[in-house]
């Protein structure tokens, strides 16, 4: 068995409210390191995460779910952390995002960044 990130990734973003937070935290916060640490998310790893199990990352379209994903847990968490890591995959994505994907989410961070300033 292995750790599939784009199944995981598509029902977080099916499931995105506050209450799922607990139920993903252990895996968001090892996803987290990939990004801050390696900057780089495969889409394969082992059942713990430790090591990828594929040399192909995700596409740019489940990155930007990702990054939706960590915007919207550091807003309803007050979470640096995740927002942290979503700054490192904005800086990463932003030139591949679709016009509104990006008016969306520099809303966001600019609601967090509100927030923490």
């Amino acid at each position: 068995m292995s750790f599939e990130t784009i199944k995981f990734i598509e029902k977080i973003d099916s499931d995105l409210r506050k209450e799922s937070y607990t139920q993903y935290y252990t895996v968001l916060n090892k996803l987290c390191k990939k990004i801050d640490v390696v900057k780089v998310v495969y889409d394969k790893y082992e059942d713990d995460l430790s090591k990828a199990s594929s040399t192909v990352s995700i596409s740019i379209e489940v990155y930007s779910k990702l990054l939706k994903i960590l915007l919207f847990y550091s807003l309803e968490n007050s979470d640096i952390k995740y927002f942290n890591s979503a700054l490192k995959l904005y800086d990463k994505v932003q030139d591949k995002l679709m016009r509104i994907e990006k008016d969306s989410i520099n809303e966001s961070i600019e609601k967090m960044l509100r927030i923490i300033l």
